[in-house]
């Protein structure tokens, strides 16, 4: 493969994702969830769910014929996610099961962004077929055909629709226990937190799109993760600005940040060699419902993280407040986090509100603070306390740990719909909660 070649196919692929959050930002959370790889076979695209595979030729070839189309296939593919395709084929017959696939695909798009989809290019049969197939889930119009010459006719005409090849869909995607996978809950997280933005945008006639999202993963439960993996996403999240800031639209960027789990994720070699290091907030409620061992886990894995050096370079400033911010700390990957585990001191003990921190991360935004400008923040509490009545400039995620009220249903609403909430479970993994305001 010639180098040159996979350089502009790159920068082709980019393009394509660059076009998609600016005519349809509601999709940025599922936009840079798999990442590329470049394959030897000549075909379409195809993915496992975590890799978007390509033969760069192809590539160039069809964005050469038009250049929308590598646009128009990656949407098709990025919506079979979305819509929990890759997880229900095995088992099925997979050429009637494929078709379905791509009705139903073509079906959202057609709703989602007519342009994207050239139903004048279509024939009737396919268009009367599109229509159709709106009124019907994946399962009943897999199950529609009620002879071989109707299930062959259906296959025929889904052809004009197909823009990938699903080979790789057969494998299983959950693991031996029985639960889903990570790359399963990400799919899930990113329908769920793309149907929010359906239902909150300004464009009418969302709803039904955003209901059926809804309604594809309304019996799955969040699967929880580790410290590492909930602190690895948050953290790169925000290479996603180190490529060129310049050309990102901040509502495409706060639209990825709201989702964590593994959005605009690009390689290292992607970030410029002179990226700034990461500004990170991370503050303790120290009112007392969430100190001991709990509190230095969460710090022990965060520290961790920090050493690992397999992310943005990154630095943090640890407050500690109650009533008021007690302490500021500033640590760096150098540091050691055994050491600092054992000389922390935790200071307060007074009352919850939570008002100081974001005062202090607003003035270090406005530059009234020398050298600090900070990218997010975590927050370590029982959410039983004073939020600000306006949300900030940056994301917020409160960490609820085990046996919390603020994580019980009717304190839900208490908490601002800004605020990313992350439960602490009983094994220590992390559960991250969709609003639902």
């Amino acid at each position: 493969m010639e180098p040159n070649l996979n350089e502009a196919v790159k920068r082709i692929l980019e393009a394509a994702r660059r076009k998609l959050a600016a005519d349809l930002p509601e999709l940025m959370p599922a936009i840079y969830i798999l990442r590329d790889e470049p394959v030897e076979t000549p075909g379409p695209f195809l993915t496992d769910g975590k890799t978007l595979m390509y033969h760069p030729e192809t590539v160039a070839r069809d964005y050469l014929k038009n250049r929308q189309s590598i646009a128009e296939q990656l949407l098709h593919v990025i919506v079979h996610g979305l819509l929990g395709h890759y997880s229900k084929r095995e088992g099925q017959i997979e050429v009637l099961f494929d078709a379905a696939a791509d009705i139903k695909a073509a079906d959202f798009i057609s709703r989602l962004a007519p342009s994207y989809i050239h139903p004048r290019s279509l024939s009737r049969e396919v268009r009367e077929l599109l229509k159709g197939s709106g009124q019907c889930s994946l399962e009943q119009l897999y199950g529609l055909p009620r002879s071989s010459d109707q299930a062959g006719n259906m296959v025929m005409l889904s052809q004009e629709l197909a823009r990938d090849s699903h080979v790789l869909w057969s494998r299983p995607t959950k693991n031996q226990s029985g639960n889903l996978t990570p790359t399963e809950g990400i799919w899930i997280a990113a329908a769920q937190k793309v149907a929010q933005q359906l239902m909150s945008g300004s464009r009418s006639g969302r709803g039904d799109l955003a209901g059926e999202l809804s309604e594809v993963y309304r019996d799955t439960e969040d699967s929880g993760v580790s410290y590492k993996e909930f602190l690895q996403r948050f953290m790169r999240i925000e290479e996603l600005a180190m490529v060129d800031p310049d050309s990102i639209d901040r509502i495409w960027y706060h639209t990825g940040l709201t989702l964590l789990g593994d959005v605009p994720i690009l390689e290292p070699d992607e970030l410029r060699e002179d990226a700034e290091t990461l500004e990170l907030a991370v503050a303790l409620d120290t009112s007392g419902s969430c100190q001991g061992e709990i509190m230095r886990e969460f710090l022990g894995e965060l520290l961790a993280i920090l050493r690992d050096g397999g992310g943005p370079k990154m630095k943090l400033t640890l407050i500690q407040c109650d009533v008021k911010i007690q302490s500021i700390t500033e640590i760096t990957g150098e540091d050691d986090p055994a050491e600092l585990l054992s000389d922390l001191k935790l200071l307060g003990w007074g009352g919850t509100d939570f008002r100081p921190v974001f005062r202090y991360l607003d003035a270090c935004q406005e530059g009234k603070v020398e050298g600090k400008r900070f990218r997010g923040l975590l927050y370590l509490s029982d959410g039983m306390g004073a939020f600000p009545d306006k949300p900030p400039d940056y994301p917020t995620a409160f960490l609820f740990p085990r046996e919390q009220r603020a994580w019980e249903e009717q304190f839900y609403n208490n908490i601002p719909d800004w605020v990313i909430q992350v439960g602490i479970t009983e094994d220590n993994s992390l559960v991250i909660r969709e609003n639902e305001h």
